[in-house]
């Protein structure tokens, strides 16, 4: 069975034609020239009228080199596709000093004729606007691809984390962010809301996720035992202790991660050595 192929022609008729073409010179938000052979201008659309700041009732019936004679715009794109029978871009000036990027094609009959030349024109400082946005959401874009692709690593370390509103996906990237700098962090944030789990998220997403992380309450151990637990202690140090001393938990975390929950907790003169060692990181 033979399949008949159906031209444009074949599904539009000249009604069609002309109502689909004067929608397209009415709506396009590019400029629309038309000349003809001569270089007469013959059709002339909204946007070329707001683009080069004249009225069609100025240019229509009128040839393009008379129009550059009088200033409206130069070059003329039209007459150089006539003159050379190839379709060419160029940028035209208007009589505002506004740079314009026109293109003209040549429209040919069968014989190799240029009947009419179709004139499309954008303003320069939109495509550069254009450019730069673009170039702002590609940014974006990258920037977004590299976050949920951390998000998405996140999430095979921690199945059980919800992670679908913007507000935690907001979380999750600033400690992918965080995770990168070796550096003490602070989380802040309200009782049960997952700090330790954060934490944790940091440490496995860090270089020191090879090494221990150890975690601490410090609001569920008494004053008196804080520094035996971080510092660590000899045996027999208090009453109570292990006779084969212990290690603290800065020892225990040596190149890895020590979460300090409810930090505020700690008692003032605890306080200030955890401060001394924070600026040595000697113990």
């Amino acid at each position: 069975m033979f399949k008949k192929k159906f031209s444009l022609h074949d599904r539009l008729n000249a009604n069609d034609f002309e109502l689909i073409f004067e929608s397209i010179m009415k709506h396009s938000k590019d400029g629309l020239f038309v000349v003809d052979s001569k270089g007469m201008v013959v059709m002339v659309n909204h946007a070329t009228e707001e683009m080069f700041d004249f009225k069609s009732s100025q240019v229509l019936g009128r040839n393009v080199k008379d129009l550059v004679d009088e200033g409206f715009y130069e070059p003329s794109v039209s007459a150089l596709v006539i003159k050379q029978k190839k379709a060419i871009s160029l940028i035209q000036t208007t009589r505002t000093r506004k740079k314009i990027l026109s293109t003209g094609i040549p429209i040919f009959n069968d014989h190799g004729k240029v009947l009419f030349v179709l004139v499309n024109d954008r303003d320069i400082s939109h495509i550069n606007q254009l450019a730069q946005t673009l170039h702002i959401e590609d940014i974006q874009e990258e920037s977004l691809r590299i976050d949920f692709s951390d998000l998405g690593l996140a999430a095979n370390h921690f199945e059980s984390m919800v992670i679908r509103s913007p507000a935690m996906e907001k979380v999750i990237r600033t400690a992918v962010r965080a995770a990168k700098y070796d550096v003490p962090l602070l989380i802040t944030g309200k009782s049960g809301v997952g700090k330790t789990l954060i934490a944790k998220l940091i440490h496995q997403l860090s270089n020191r996720r090879h090494f221990p992380f150890a975690d601490l309450n410090c609001g569920a151990i008494t004053a008196s035992l804080i520094e035996s637990e971080l510092f660590g202690h000899e045996s027999g140090a208090f009453t109570g202790a292990s006779q084969k001393g212990k290690k603290g938990l800065f020892e225990i975390a040596d190149k890895g991660t020590l979460f300090l929950d409810e930090i505020g907790e700690i008692p003032l003169p605890s306080q200030a050595k955890l401060l001394k060692f924070l600026e040595s990181m000697e113990l």
